[in-house]
């Protein structure tokens, strides 16, 4: 019998059933696919994909099942007759499955490929974790969605590192999280813009590749011309032309012509991270009634990081877009039209209900338009938001 058909065996035997057919088997196949597609080493991937879960089996309860696995699997591969040097590449590779979330980072392409098709699996076979998690952590169908919808996100974003993998699952991740989030409040986006055309279409663009989809989308439209209107409703959103009294008119306007339960305001000019709809979803069945994105820029100078740095620390101040429920718009008696000026209305409105609804920031990122910081100046810029 050859090596590698004694570790299956011994896979075999070690795996409870549903985890070898629901999980092990599934991160193999897709190994081996992203063996041939980058040209890797089957001799190292093949067991390695096989064995690489093979500590939190044997030895559950143990937080690094991966250094636990790397032992396991070094006398699994001696007993099995393997040579040194494969042994030791084997071993490495399992001991580096957990990618960017471990201790111990992919150091080569065949490292790589375990923790990505560990990821990879995670998704394609999503109901199987489900299974799992809700059997194994007392039977809480709520908490076991929001935790396997947390789980995928996590991987999204960690291991998920060769080209093409997020491409690969990303129908599948779109599916789970609207099966993990069938239940929850309809949500809708109101967007405001005026004579940004290719802005609008960036932001419409990211609202439609939300991993959790909106409801509805509305967009009010203060321009000159109809261009963002007709942008708008190739995305499909419902264009509104009302009269221009402003963005918090605007604003107001799209909320009463809104339908979800929770409300989330955005600027024409601005772009979301794709999980934003998601997360905003998970942090109002928590609890929270009122709250923001994180400030990121796609800039790469210096003054771009400083000022995403800054804004990022204030509480009420600086809040590029907001979201809350309708019961939290509603008591706030919505923007103030009053004619005031306010560099940050969106902050003006958390500020005024902070003590019945306190706010807070998720992790999602949404990316603002950073051309009133250049035009105006960086730091007169910064005063003028955390004011």
């Amino acid at each position: 019998m050859k090596s590698l058909e004694k570790v299956i065996l011994l896979c075999q035997h070690s795996y409870p059933r549903h985890n070898f057919e629901g999980h092990i088997l599934p991160v193999v196949k897709a190994s081996l696919e992203l063996c041939e597609k980058f040209r890797a080493d089957p001799k190292i991937v093949e067991p390695a994909a096989y064995l690489h879960d093979i500590g939190r089996v044997l030895v559950p309860f143990v937080r690094a099942h991966e250094v636990t696995g790397y032992h396991i699997s070094r006398a699994a591969l001696t007993l099995t007759g393997y040579d040194p040097s494969d042994r030791k590449r084997i071993c490495e590779a399992v001991l580096a499955h957990r990618g960017n979330e471990g201790k111990h980072k992919p150091k080569n392409i065949e490292e790589e490929i375990i923790s990505n098709a560990d990821a990879i699996s995670q998704f394609e076979q999503w109901p199987y974790l489900l299974a799992i998690h809700y059997s194994s952590h007392g039977k809480n169908l709520a908490s076991t969605k929001r935790w396997v919808a947390w789980k995928l996100k996590h991987s999204y974003d960690t291991k998920l590192t060769l080209p093409g993998s997020k491409e690969r699952i990303e129908e599948q991740y779109k599916r789970a999280l609207m099966e993990l989030n069938a239940n929850n409040i309809p949500i809708s986006f109101v967007v405001i813009g005026r004579n940004h055309p290719q802005e609008l279409n960036r932001c419409l663009s990211s609202i439609k590749a939300q991993c959790y989809s909106p409801s509805e989308v509305l967009y009010i439209d203060n321009s000159d011309n109809d261009e963002s209107v007709n942008i708008a409703r190739w995305h499909g959103a419902c264009a509104y032309q009302p009269e221009k009294r402003g963005a918090n008119h605007s604003r107001n306007y799209g909320a009463r012509k809104s339908s979800g339960n929770i409300i989330v305001f955005i600027d024409g000019n601005d772009e979301l991270e794709k999980n934003a709809a998601a997360e905003i979803c998970q942090a109002v069945q928590s609890g929270t009634k009122i709250g923001a994105l994180r400030w990121a820029t796609n800039g790469s100078t210096l003054k771009d990081w400083l000022t995403q740095s800054i804004l990022n620390m204030a509480t009420y101040k600086a809040w590029p877009a907001c979201f809350m429920t309708r019961e939290a718009y509603e008591m706030s008696g919505g923007f103030d039209e009053s004619g005031r000026i306010y560099v940050n209305d969106v902050a003006e409105l958390a500020e005024k209900i902070k003590d019945t609804y306190p706010a807070s920031r998720i992790n999602a990122k949404i990316y603002g338009n950073m051309d009133g910081f250049k035009k105006h100046g960086y730091v007169k810029r910064i005063i003028e938001w955390l004011k």
